[in-house]
């Protein structure tokens, strides 16, 4: 199985804002088109 490309530094930073502005992996997965699972690896 294929795996997905590694987040970028602008996507890291993304999740960092996101997350300490509320957001849950779940809403920033879709917003960033992105697995939730893969964002809280961030």
């Amino acid at each position: 199985m294929p795996t997905a490309a590694e987040f970028t530094d602008v996507e890291k930073g993304t999740v960092i804002g996101l997350r300490e502005a509320g957001w849950t992996f779940i809403a920033i997965g879709k917003h960033l088109g992105r697995s939730a699972t893969g964002v809280g690896n961030v």
